[in-house]
């Protein structure tokens, strides 16, 4: 659900590579204290990442918002 929420507000607006990063690094370090079986860095990581996930998405939506709201 998030997957297809996040590609459809950027199928309309510009790359945000800062997120896609950030995302990658995030996930990679998901994994590394997953695997280490490290519960409490996972749950942390996690927290963090979510949180992130949650800032990047209202922030896509005002853009998304201002896009449309924009005269063309």
């Amino acid at each position: 659900m998030i997957r297809d929420l996040v590609i459809s507000k950027k199928s309309a607006l510009p790359e945000q590579h800062g997120f896609s990063c950030a995302n990658l690094k995030d996930h990679q370090q998901l994994m590394k204290a997953f695997h280490a079986q490290d519960a409490d860095r996972t749950r942390s990581l996690m927290l963090e990442h979510m949180q992130s996930a949650e800032h990047f998405n209202r922030e896509l939506e005002g853009q998304l918002n201002q896009h449309f709201l924009a005269p063309q």
